[in-house]
């Protein structure tokens, strides 16, 4: 049986249901098919926990609710963020998470995003499944792409064992560490912001101008496709097929692009990578004296750069367990290890 106990949702009746539920305004969406049985109960958010065991998939659950997880067999993996009593319990509230997020944002590289008026919104036409996309274009003639957490797709999240809310703040995650750990990551990165527009909230990130699947990078630009190994290993990316890349030949620039499914946890599903597979195949995953040093800054103020006040706790866990480990072993991580 899956209980899940919901910060102010309504007390409902067992009944047969699919797995993993996400909460949204009192409710509860399935997320993942496992035909599972479940018990919704209000319970309250200050109280002590309860005992019980956590499934496998509990960083799913972010800070909106308990989730108490009674499935036969489940194990609480070791390294994870959940008490004593077997629950994961964030230490600040989802809304607290996304203002402190706000609160970081702002630089020359990002205030076009987030003050300049939007004079054109549309359907950017991404593919099926894929999370819903808008093409903005802002006062100065710059386009922006914006991915309102309303658009996530939940199917799609769950592929990726993600919560769908995390997929917006990932985005914005992945260029704050880039953007803190300064050249030649900055440069690689999509500058990303959360901002509300027409009345969504969601990632609004600046345009990267280029080709996508364009091996160029590999032969013209090796220095960046090692950088974007680098970000890409520390980041725990999920999706970084040749699509979610863009070579810009005349600047002989590399751009990366869509971020959401980032910030892994170990055993969650990896799509594709492709600078970190180049990178092990050309066998030079060792680190250069950048990345040591990058290492070193992400870990050497206790706060992450700042990411640990919004990311997700067990997922900030893990990004500095990588870095940890990538400092320890001399070399980026191998694929898949998140």
């Amino acid at each position: 049986m899956l209980e899940l106990v919901g910060d102010g949702c309504e007390r409902g009746a067992v009944g047969a249901t699919a797995g993993i539920c996400r909460e949204l305004g009192g409710e509860f969406d399935v997320l993942l098919e496992q035909g599972l049985e479940a018990v919704l109960q209000t319970c309250d958010a200050f109280g002590d926990p309860l005992s019980g065991e956590l499934a496998a998939l509990e960083g799913l659950v972010a800070c909106h609710s308990y989730a108490r997880f009674e499935i036969p067999g489940s194990q609480v993996s070791s390294g994870s963020s959940v008490g004593a009593a077997g629950y994961a319990r964030a230490p600040v509230t989802f809304d607290e998470r996304i203002r402190e997020l706000e609160d970081q944002q702002g630089s020359v590289l990002e205030d076009h995003l987030l003050y300049e008026r939007v004079i054109a919104y549309a359907p950017a036409g991404t593919s099926p499944g894929v999370n819903q996309t808008f093409r903005a274009v802002l006062d100065s003639g710059r386009v922006a792409y914006h991915k309102p957490f309303s658009g996530v797709s939940t199917v799609h999240a769950s592929m990726f064992q993600q919560h769908p809310d995390e997929v917006p703040v990932n985005e914005c995650a992945a260029w704050r560490l880039a953007y803190r750990l300064g050249s030649p990551f900055v440069d690689l990165v999509a500058p990303t912001v959360l901002r509300d527009i027409r009345g969504e909230a969601g990632s609004l990130s600046a345009q990267q101008v280029g080709r996508p699947n364009d091996p160029s990078p590999f032969l013209l630009a090796p220095r960046l496709a090692h950088a974007a190994a680098f970000i890409d290993s520390l980041i725990a990316q999920q999706d970084r097929h040749g699509g979610n890349t863009r070579w810009d030949d005349a600047n002989q620039k590399l751009g990366l692009i869509d971020h959401g499914y980032t910030f892994a946890l170990p055993g969650h599903r990896l799509n594709a990578a492709w600078f970190v597979d180049w990178r092990w195949a050309a066998s030079a995953p060792a680190l250069d004296q950048t990345e040591v040093d990058a290492l070193d800054r992400l870990l050497g103020g206790g706060d992450l750069l700042g990411l640990r006040a919004f990311l997700l706790p067990v997922a900030a866990d893990h990004l500095e367990d990588r870095a940890h480990r990538m400092l320890a072993a001399g070399e980026i991580l191998a694929q898949g290890d998140f």
